[in-house]
């Protein structure tokens, strides 16, 4: 029998004597969309606490774990139904609770399979195993259905085309076009809705449902700050969208940190390789303001000292990243 704080909807309590068989209550949810929540203000950690909890007892489909971040502090990482699900508790956090929170780009679990035939899942990239020890991903797939007029049939099909979606059946029905594509489930979970939206002048639907896993080239996105991995700033991504990616993040984080008094480097890292990369200039006084004329020497003497000053300060230099800056990475465009 399980404990009063095991207890979720649709379960039954008996009495231990009594004869009467329980009923079997509600399958057990499973969430397909994982994001990290953190407060904005980390004073305000104690009251998302009490917060949280308390949202989810009118709210039994959310799974909810402690996490902590080097850059973003203590938080949670949660799962949800889908993206919508994600938004309404966001939004209901912040209205209800009056907290101000920062979610982590939404992220579905993957299954490593591991080459001693163990199988891990990979809720966030961070606790993904070494790239040595993996065989190869699956990743989560869902079958979708959309329906929309004829007229934007083409659009569709080019849409889902570049989402990888694969065709499964379609029907025709008066004016009405009804088609069965299957995606991988991140496809779906970023935008999809929205654009079908913009593609069909806000005249197409989309439903989906989870329909298992598949063997995927699923990569770990790593930022590096000065040679430094962040944490928070780690993604489980297809392999043909890493490049893409990483040189998105790099941008944002070269127009959002400030200069400092050393060149500041700014890579994405796949598996140790590098594929995107930026760099934010340093600063410094003009050292040669009050050699008026005279010999060049002395001016190329200052200058020589002022860079290997910035050459030791590089080597020892650390970047601290404000939290605003964070949330302009996982800010949508």
């Amino acid at each position: 029998m399980k404990a009063a704080n095991e207890a979720r909807i649709g379960d039954t309590f008996r009495h231990p004597l009594s004869k009467t068989l329980p009923e079997t209550g509600f399958e057990q949810v499973k969430p397909l969309v994982y994001c990290g929540i953190y407060p904005e203000d980390p004073d305000d950690y104690a009251e998302l606490n009490k917060s949280i909890f308390k949202l989810a007892l009118t709210d039994p489909a959310v799974i909810i774990q402690k996490e902590s971040s080097a850059a973003l502090g203590n938080g949670y990482r949660c799962g949800f139904l889908g993206v919508l699900h994600m938004d309404v508790f966001r939004e209901r956090l912040e209205n209800e609770y009056n907290l101000s929170v920062l979610l982590t780009s939404p992220s579905v679990p993957y299954k490593a399979i591991l080459r001693n035939g163990k199988e891990v899942m990979v809720e966030n990239a961070i606790m993904a195993p070494d790239a040595a020890v993996i065989k190869h991903y699956e990743q989560p797939m869902a079958i979708a259905t959309i329906m929309c007029p004829e007229e934007y049939s083409a659009s569709i099909f080019q849409l889902c085309d570049a989402r990888n979606g694969r065709v499964v059946d379609q029907e025709k029905y008066d004016k009405q076009d009804r088609y069965i594509f299957k995606f991988p489930l991140n496809e779906i979970i970023q935008d999809l809705f929205d654009k079908i939206k913009s593609a069909t002048k806000g005249y197409g639907s989309l439903e989906y449902e989870f329909c298992g896993f598949e063997k995927a080239n699923i990569v770990k996105l790593v930022i590096h700050l000065m040679d430094d991995p962040v944490d928070a700033l780690s993604f489980m991504v297809p392999e043909e969208r890493a490049h893409q990616l990483g040189k998105k993040i790099c941008q944002r984080l070269k127009d959002n940190i400030p200069q400092h008094l050393f060149v500041v480097s700014i890579q994405a890292k796949v598996g140790g390789k590098v594929i995107a990369a930026e760099k934010i200039g340093s600063t410094g006084k003009n050292v040669t303001a009050k050699c008026y004329g005279g010999d060049y020497t002395r001016k190329k003497k200052l200058l020589d000292r002022q860079k290997e000053g910035k050459k030791r300060m590089r080597e020892v230099g650390r970047v601290t990243v404000r939290k605003d800056t964070f949330i302009s990475v996982f800010k949508d465009d």
